[in-house]
Formats: structure tokens, C-alpha cells, sequence
């Protein structure tokens, strides 16, 4: 059986090494990436957000980046933190050198085309798309464990009901690549599944008893990765 398992093995690591080669030559040289970021939580109460985030590609421009994401002091939460496991495509990493002698072409053409040229080439030469799922827990601060729901009225303000958290998140990401290193910004938004935040208030709602629920954050950040 060893015996046949080696062959097998060898012709898929050749064909690995030719699919890597002819992707090299698609723009889509590497496979795996991890970076850190750190940016804003984007609520009814901002909150610092720092995050470490790692992906696989497993086709050329189809992968699954997952990570870690802390939030501190965000609407009477002390600490939080989520684990993403997203979908992400990306485009190629466009050198804008290589079409250097389109852009003098254009050059002759209106305003408009040497305008679009021009900023074709300041704006970033990667981009990546996520969406999926994910999980994570909220931990109180201290008003939010002491105040009964009459006294969190008083505050007019959101507050942590559930600490169990589940979203569903969306999020773009812009950068540039010189060589292996990727520096960009990302944002995105994400979908409170578990309805983690009630307002408490003292104006009364029709058929709830303590007010609505927030059911939407978004996020912005700055990144910097290592590819390989």
C-alpha cells in the first residue's frame, strides 16, 4: 500500500508546486496571511478595538480568515472579545507599474481618462471581501451588575442584557502590498444575533417592558499583515 501512496503523494505535491507557480504568474502568489489591526468599535458607545487575524486561501481568490477580536469599555460592557470565521475573496495584487505604458497611452486622450488613470494609481491595489459568522462573550462592568432595571432607567442608555455573543458580520478590506507586507484600512458591520444590548429608559414602549434593542455595530480599523 506504501508503495502506492508515494507516487500518489508525489504527483499531488508537483501539482501543488504547478498551481503555485501558475498562480505566481495570476497575481496570486500567497496563500496564507496573519496580521494585527487596531481601529473603533462603531456603537451607541465607541469602543477601542484590537485584533490579531489569520487566512488561508485555498483557491487562487476564495479562502477562510478567522482570528481574534478584543473590545474594552463599550456601552457599560468592561471587556468582549469574538472569534470570526469568515468567507474571503480577494482580488489580485495589481502592480500599477505594469501598466505604465497604458497609462502614457491614455495620457493623449481627455481629462477625464488621464483623471481615472491617475487615481487608478494612488488608490489601493488590494481589496478583500468577508462575510460569515461570529462567536464570543461581553463581561459586564460594574454599573451593569449593580443596577437593578428601575435604576438603569435613570441612565437613559444601553445596556448589556445578554453576555453570550453571536453575530453576523460583513466587512471590506483596502490595502497595499509591498512585497510580502500588506498595510491598508478595513470596515465592515455586524448583525447582533443574540440581542445583547437593551435600552433602558424611562419612557414607556409599546409592548416591551424595558425598551428596544440595538441590533447593529459597525467597525473601522487599520491593518498591517505578513504573507507567505
Amino acid at each position: 500500500m506504501k508503495y502506492i501512496l508515494i507516487p500518489i503523494l508525489y504527483i499531488l505535491c508537483l501539482s501543488e508546486i504547478a498551481a503555485q507557480d501558475q498562480y505566481k504568474n495570476e497575481n496570486y502568489k500567497y496563500f496564507n496571511e496573519v496580521g494585527a489591526g487596531i481601529g473603533v468599535a462603531i456603537f451607541h458607545d465607541n469602543s477601542r478595538q484590537i485584533s490579531l487575524e489569520a487566512v488561508k486561501f485555498i483557491k487562487p481568490y476564495t479562502g477562510i480568515r478567522t482570528g481574534i477580536i478584543n473590545y474594552s469599555e463599550m456601552s457599560h460592557s468592561k471587556w468582549g472579545f469574538k472569534v470570526p470565521i469568515l468567507l474571503a475573496f480577494r482580488t489580485a495584487n495589481i502592480d500599477p507599474d505594469s501598466d505604465s505604458d497604458n497609462n502614457c497611452h491614455c495620457c493623449d486622450q481627455d481629462f477625464m481618462s488621464e483623471f481615472i488613470n491617475i487615481l487608478s494609481s494612488v488608490l489601493p491595489v488590494r481589496y478583500e471581501f468577508n462575510i460569515g459568522p461570529a462567536i464570543g462573550y461581553l463581561y459586564p462592568n460594574r454599573e451593569n451588575k449593580r443596577l437593578n432595571s428601575e435604576e438603569k432607567r435613570l441612565y437613559e442608555d444601553y445596556f448589556l442584557d445578554k453576555r453570550v455573543l453571536v453575530t453576523l458580520d460583513a466587512n471590506v478590506k483596502a490595502s497595499y502590498a509591498i512585497d510580502r507586507v500588506n498595510i491598508g484600512v478595513s470596515g465592515g458591520v455586524s448583525f447582533l444575533a443574540t440581542r445583547n444590548y437593551k435600552y433602558y429608559s424611562l419612557n414607556n414602549y409599546p409592548g416591551k417592558r424595558d425598551g428596544k434593542i440595538a441590533r447593529w455595530m459597525g467597525n473601522v480599523s487599520f491593518n498591517a499583515s505578513y504573507r507567505f
